[in-house]
């Protein structure tokens, strides 16, 4: 159970960071909030 839950974090992590970092930018591009990161 936890070797399958390595394998899919470690195949899926690039792929969420990516989505996650995406989804952030475009939020910031579209309001005026400025982000303490």
């Amino acid at each position: 159970m936890l070797g399958i839950a390595v394998l899919e974090f470690s195949g899926h992590a690039a792929a969420s960071i990516a989505m996650f970092s995406a989804a952030m930018a475009a939020a910031f591009a579209d309001s005026d909030i400025c982000f303490p990161w």
